[in-house]
């Protein structure tokens, strides 16, 4: 049955309609590239394939033509009531979607999730799509790698748009003095040494983030008894408010992302002594960070940090993974507009 049909407005026309298939996953999906659809200028409308997600993504998007389709009838009867569509998005490569991919009137672009540059696993289900839009040149070689003919499929890179902000705030010349703690867990940073540290570096100040409730309640003990001067927070709400102000960035191997980049902030990371550093397969490559396994060379990164010898490495990773230009540039604006 498809629901939701008297949503669509009919002195509206709807270009292009974004597949929803994950029931787990919809709400995130959608709300990390709605802001990115609003700014388009464009009309267009959300399909969603399971009901309870569908229940929900109405209560929180009610402005939005968000709609229900069950079966391959219910999405024919979607697409029917939409003439004016040209495109369909898919975020997720998922067996659902061949219940639109056989509609040859319409262009099937893939876009991806947040995660899909680091968790895709790229097969020839992928060359089913008129056109892929990648966030950098690092998925296009991906793509390449994987498909000795890519045939008619098209790859565009459109950068991520979510991340434009961040880089612009990235390269503000603002005077810094906060430095960045990112604890995961307690058994993933260095937990022990971690009080040798902060007094190490006692004349700066801390936000600290941690995400285990017991690291938290020692770590809130300890700040207290040495009157360190830091913020200390429960997850990870106010990170990207307060990264723009710090210094650099301190997390350990379990807890680096790829989307540090964007913050063009010097990365510190512990690396547990039993570990070799070449063997550590990593987000960000070896030569874009400071990594160090004990108090010493913890030290040395320290006395040397001002220098920065690494922001050209992270520069050109940001550009490689993340494709700043092309989100600096509005890319993927410039298509959505093609589109109509």
């Amino acid at each position: 049955m498809a629901y939701n049909l008297e949503k669509l407005n009919k002195h509206v026309k709807n270009i292009y309609m974004i597949h929803l298939v994950d029931s787990k996953l919809n709400k995130n999906h959608l709300s990390y590239w709605i802001e990115v659809f609003e700014k388009s200028e464009q009309n267009f409308s959300f399909l969603v394939r399971d009901e309870k997600s569908f229940g929900e993504l109405i209560q929180l998007y009610p402005q939005h033509q968000i709609l229900y389709a069950s079966t391959p009838v219910d999405v024919e009867t979607i697409v029917n009531a939409q003439p004016s569509l040209k495109v369909v998005f898919f975020p997720l490569n998922a067996a659902k979607n061949i219940h639109l991919l056989r509609f040859n009137h319409l262009k099937h672009i893939f876009i991806g999730t947040k995660h899909s540059d680091q968790l895709s696993v790229i097969n020839k289900s992928y060359k089913a799509y008129d056109e892929i839009w990648v966030s950098s040149q690092s998925m296009v070689d991906k793509y390449n790698e994987n498909f000795e003919n890519l045939g008619h499929l098209q790859l565009k890179i459109v950068g991520k748009p979510q991340l434009k902000n961040v880089f612009l705030e990235s390269e503000k010349m603002v005077q810094k003095d906060t430095i960045i703690l990112n604890i995961a867990n307690s058994n993933s940073l260095f937990v022990n040494q971690l009080s040798v540290l902060l007094l190490t570096l006692k004349s700066h100040h801390f936000s600290i983030f941690i995400n285990d409730n017991t690291i938290f309640r020692r770590l809130k003990e300890f700040l207290q008894g040495y009157l360190l001067n830091s913020n200390l927070y429960l997850n990870n709400s106010m990170f990207d408010l307060l990264i723009a102000q710090s210094k650099y960035i301190i997390t350990d191997v379990d807890n680096i992302s790829i989307f540090y980049l964007a913050y063009n902030q010097p990365l510190i990371v512990y690396v547990p002594e039993d570990i070799e550093k070449d063997t550590l397969r990593l987000d960000i490559p070896h030569d874009a960070l400071y990594l160090f396994s004990n108090k010493d060379e913890f030290l040395d990164i320290i006395e040397n940090i001002d220098k920065d010898i690494l922001k050209s490495k992270r520069e050109y990773y940001a550009e490689y993974f993340l494709g700043k230009q092309a989100t600096l540039d509005d890319e993927i604006y410039k298509k959505l507009k093609l589109l109509n």
